[in-house]
């Protein structure tokens, strides 16, 4: 190993802070058949985007004192801050030097969900002349709205399908754009594109597109012509997992963890009679997750609305349900929008806000019960066959059908970091992006602090 010789008086670190086959069971029962379903693949999203400008923190120690609080150092990109706020805890880290989710060169709006919507075309500010679906430009049919998801990687390259229902049947258009998405550079980063899926209208199907790893994606949902606009539900399938919001450590932002609809295809009953629905989703390691918030489809008669439902969110105990780590009566939805529905019963987006719960890497439960609607009509969690996330879905305490998984998105913010323990008697000393064996340690000068630079003398 290369020798270092040092010659300063003072440690100093300085560090820049992102859808069943057979028969169906009506919605008003409890399925309990299991059926053969094929492949399962489950989409979890999370994304990260970038925080605050960049900071500059040090910590000065004598040659002789001791290290104060037991640091720890946070790793990301070459560059370590030393951590003293919590002694023996991981540090959080914001932005610890990763280039922004956002990229200057790739300034478009998009998200995380799935299940959305494209805006009325007549007043958002979300228009463009489409391209067509081999990306050559351009229709003369509208301008037409749209709305973006992503930016989304894979982790296996391979052929995935990429499949929109437009909820009422509206005449959609689907695309996917890889490196960024630019309403006004139509042909740029094109990958695919289709108007009508196996469906018909109100269907895209993107089939077998090729993408890769390592490569940033989005998906475009659009409209044919102007006045076609409204809600959709999107699947992705294919050979590997979906990340939501971008790659790299070290970034803090909007993110989410979803199981997407399959067309409304059943429900379990979450009003008290039967138990709690509860579903799970999993953490993954180096990130925390700052829940805050709920959005789960429900099944409701018409006319009626969610008044409130209970939530708790429990820990993992071997693949089911464990202990209360947070519990919210009565949470009262911010916002229910009616977007599909199925057995003559309406089809409802909700949203519930909570405070945040705070989740290391790890599986958790999201419980939903006693749940109560205008009316005093059922309501039942809208689940699906067509994707398992983790375990299926629970009700009373036991699995309800093995294959059949809860719909949703767990939605908060995500900061991920790389941990490297300090031991500040072992002999190492932290130079930029290297630990070297300290091999000599002159002691002659004090290090001037420049910014986001270690100055030797």
């Amino acid at each position: 190993m290369k020798k270092i010789t040092l010659i300063f008086a003072l440690l100093a670190f300085a560090t820049s802070f992102g859808q069943r086959n057979g028969n169906q069971k009506p919605v008003l029962e409890r399925s309990a058949v299991a059926q053969n379903i094929g492949a399962v693949n489950g989409v979890r999203s999370s994304g990260q985007q970038a925080t605050n400008a960049a900071t500059l923190t040090a910590y000065v120690q004598s040659i002789n004192g001791s290290i104060e609080s037991n640091p720890q150092f946070v790793r990301s990109q070459n560059i370590y801050q030393l951590d003293k706020s919590e002694p023996g805890h991981v540090a959080n880290a914001a932005n610890l030097g990763q280039n922004p989710v956002s990229r200057a060169n790739c300034a478009i709006e998009s998200d995380c969900n799935l299940n959305d919507a494209t805006p009325d075309d007549a007043t958002s500010p979300y228009i463009w002349d489409r391209a067509f679906a081999d990306g050559t430009c351009c229709s003369g049919l509208g301008p037409v709205s749209y709305d973006v998801y992503g930016p989304f990687t894979v982790d296996v390259t391979g052929a995935y399908d990429v499949s929109s229902l437009q909820v009422g049947g509206w005449d959609g258009y689907l695309f996917v754009y890889q490196n960024c998405f630019d309403p006004l550079d139509q042909t740029t980063n094109y990958v695919a594109g289709d108007d009508d899926g196996n469906g018909g209208v109100g269907t895209s199907d993107i089939e077998g597109v090729t993408l890769t790893t390592g490569i940033e994606y989005f998906i475009v949902t659009t409209g044919f012509s102007a006045g076609d606009f409204g809600a959709y539900e999107t699947t992705i399938t294919g050979p590997g997992t979906v990340t939501c919001g971008g790659g790299g450590g070290g970034a803090s932002g909007p993110c989410a963890y979803e199981n997407p609809s399959n067309g409304w295809e059943n429900g379990f009953n979450y009003g008290g009679t039967f138990g709690a629905v509860e579903n799970d989703f999993t953490v993954e390691a180096g990130t925390t997750f700052d829940f805050n918030q709920i959005t789960y489809y429900t099944f409701i008669l018409a006319g009626e609305t969610v008044v409130g439902v209970d939530v708790e969110i429990k820990e993992d105990n071997g693949g089911a349900p464990g202990a209360v780590i947070a519990s919210f009566p009565a949470v009262a939805p911010t916002s229910q929008t009616v977007i599909g529905g199925n057995f003559g019963l309406d089809g409802s987006e909700v949203v519930l806000d909570m405070p945040t719960v705070t989740l290391e890497e790890g599986t958790y439960w999201v419980a939903l019960n006693n749940g109560v609607s205008s009316l005093g009509g059922p309501l039942f969690w809208e689940v699906t066959s067509a994707s398992i996330v983790g375990q299926p879905s629970y009700q009373n305490g036991a699995v309800a059908d093995p294959t059949l998984d809860g719909v949703y998105s767990f939605s908060g913010d995500c900061s991920s970091r790389t941990i490297i323990n300090f031991d500040p008697t072992a002999p190492y000393i932290g130079y930029m992006n290297v630990f070297e064996p300290l091999q000599t340690v002159e002691v002659t000068y004090l290090v001037h602090l420049g910014a986001c630079q270690i100055l030797k003398l």
